[in-house]
């Protein structure tokens, strides 16, 4: 289920870039103990420095991707005159409210092969190649390389399944199971709420702010995902999936029609036919 929460909770990631260059920095680069309201990535060309990110301090070199979270606090120095050539950017990145790196306890050091640095730099060129672009579709390229940025820093973590849970992702998983589990069934926001002992009022502005999405609009999305994969993976005909998913038949045909663009039948034709080529 852990895979599952992940895949609806990143399927509502939010993100823009305030700044993304390339500098080579002064000898004089030094802030100390701020918090930033944005998420900084750095990747290291050359030079020496020391970066410190909630009390631990690190000293990067060439080859290595930084990621400073924001909401924590930060210094940064130069420590001779090799001073940095980086990469950089500053950017948002969120799930409702929540910070991603909120969500995610990743690492604030990765330390990248030679064939990693290779496409990490190419990235980093093709998000400035965009930050720079003047045209009016230029903010669509500059997230979509924004969002391959922290994909790449996401599959080069030390997790090996699922980010680390926050205390609210714990509370969450409790809800995503039960909701997985009861497919079948018309589960309703007060049997949700009551999981976790809140009150339904509170436990929708609980899951909205932290999923992004009402409860009852996540439950439809997990309900559309189960009958995409029976669709694709059984015989089973349209009725009988709603029937599965304790919807009404037209219902769901309606519905999966609006969000998906295609209806239940459309669908599993186009992935029959893409199977056969």
């Amino acid at each position: 289920m852990e895979h599952t929460q992940w895949r609806y909770k990143l399927h509502n990631l939010q993100g823009s870039v305030s700044i993304a260059t390339r500098t080579k920095v002064a000898t004089y680069w030094k802030d100390t103990t701020f918090v930033p309201d944005h998420h900084r990535f750095y990747y290291i060309l050359e030079g020496e420095g020391e970066i410190t990110v909630d009390g631990k301090t690190y000293y990067p070199k060439q080859g290595d991707l930084v990621l400073m979270p924001s909401g924590v606090p930060q210094s940064y120095r130069t420590i001779s005159d090799y001073t940095y050539l980086k990469y950089w950017c500053h950017f948002t990145a969120h799930i409702g409210s929540i910070s991603l790196f909120q969500w995610v306890k990743g690492p604030v050091l990765l330390s990248l092969n030679a064939t990693d640095q290779a496409a990490i730099e190419a990235l980093f060129e093709e998000l400035l190649s965009a930050h720079k672009r003047q045209h009016w579709t230029a903010s669509i390229q500059e997230k979509a390389n924004l969002f391959r940025l922290i994909h790449f820093y996401l599959q080069r973590t030390d997790h090996e399944d699922t980010p680390t849970q926050t205390e609210e992702g714990e509370k969450l998983a409790i809800v995503f199971a039960y909701i997985e589990k009861h497919l079948h069934e018309k589960v309703t926001v007060s049997q949700l709420a009551d999981l976790l002992h809140f009150h339904p009022n509170y436990f929708i502005r609980f899951f909205h702010n932290q999923v992004g999405l009402s409860p009852i609009q996540f439950m439809l999305q997990a309900k559309l995902d189960k009958g995409k994969e029976c669709l694709t993976h059984s015989d089973a005909s349209i009725s009988e999936i709603a029937e599965q998913l304790a919807m009404e038949p037209h219902y769901f045909s309606r519905v999966f029609k609006k969000k998906v663009g295609l209806s239940p039948s459309e669908y599993r034709q186009v992935f029959l036919g893409q199977q056969r080529n």
